[in-house]
């Protein structure tokens, strides 16, 4: 999912003429932390600089919806690898 989101974020800042700095500059971010999401060194960004990101980019609808599908499947992703090892998960999987 990481690599499909760079690769993602990459054609769009290639497609709005979008630079990397000026893209941090926008949404408050250095662009060093533009460049390290979009080389995947960087985790997906969370729903709320996301939302920044779809801004600053002026994303359309399918744009936008796509890359908080991104930010939204990290977050799922990560519930279910904490459920998976919580003492509530395990019970679930055993049916109790």
């Amino acid at each position: 999912m990481g690599m499909e989101f760079t690769e993602y974020l990459r054609n769009l800042l290639r497609a709005k003429r979008l630079s990397k700095a000026e893209l941090g500059r926008r949404i408050g971010k250095s662009q060093p932390y533009i460049y390290h999401l979009c080389r995947g060194t960087k985790p997906i960004p969370k729903p709320d600089v996301m939302a920044s990101i779809i801004k600053a980019i002026n994303a359309n609808k399918e744009e936008a919806q796509k890359l908080m599908d991104y930010s939204y499947q990290r977050i799922l992703g990560k519930y279910a690898k904490y459920l998976s090892q919580s003492s509530f998960g395990k019970s679930v999987k055993k049916g109790k």
